[in-house]
């Protein structure tokens, strides 16, 4: 009896008296320690691979979305060739000799096609010598054919700008011809030596412009 008395005791002598455990009760919570780090690699691996795949992914998948647009139903060197090295599209300068009408009064004399009442002076075009309508762009200089209609049905040379792949007319510059010589028209403000595109109030002082006809130069086309 006294023998099994003082086994607690001395098993109780034998432990640390700091708290710590034995290595063979440490064991389980090293196991566990290095499982937890285990997951945490394979859970930032896992993270990493999947970044990876999807940028892949973005990157296919913006390419291929691109590309349908660019082919569409042109080759794409047929797309290059008509823009210029700033990659606008390309156009051609020509000097055509016509008149501006009404738009729809020449559809309707010219090739019997009828347009609805509210369209008669909507737009303009250059009925050419040759019997092509070429419709204007109505900018600046387009419009004064609109606003003026001293300008409208005289025999006229045009410097006009076309782009490929559209039919309307760029206008430059406007040349009259009478008995045989060409006029540059523009409109002029005396008061301040301003040169303008269009009928109305000049842009410095308001007083109203003139109608200018200049005897052009043969070569006066740039």
């Amino acid at each position: 009896m006294p023998q099994n008395s003082s086994a607690p005791q001395a098993s109780a002598e034998h432990r640390p008296s700091d708290g710590t455990r034995n290595p063979s009760e440490r064991r389980g919570g090293i196991g566990s320690d290095t499982t937890r780090t285990a997951r945490s690699l394979v859970v930032c691996v896992s993270f990493v691979v999947c970044c990876v795949v999807y940028l892949q992914i973005a990157r296919f998948s913006a390419a291929h979305a691109i590309e349908p647009q660019v082919a569409g139903s042109q080759d794409k060197s047929l797309l290059k060739s008509n823009e210029d090295a700033e990659g606008k599209p390309a156009f051609r300068t020509e000097l055509i000799r016509g008149q501006v009408v009404w738009l729809a009064a020449a559809l309707k004399s010219k090739f019997g096609i009828s347009t609805v009442p509210e369209v008669a002076e909507h737009s303009l075009a250059l009925l050419t010598k040759d019997g092509h309508l070429l419709p204007i762009v109505e900018n600046l200089r387009g419009r004064a054919f609109r606003k003026d209609a001293r300008l409208r049905g005289k025999d006229t040379e045009i410097l006009v700008r076309r782009y490929d792949n559209q039919p309307l007319i760029q206008i430059l510059r406007v040349y009259e011809i009478e008995d045989g010589q060409r006029y540059e028209v523009d409109y002029w403000c005396d008061i301040c030596a301003i040169v303008m595109f269009e009928t109305g109030p000049c842009a410095c002082c308001q007083d109203d412009n003139r109608l200018r006809k200049r005897l052009a130069a043969d070569d006066d086309q740039d």
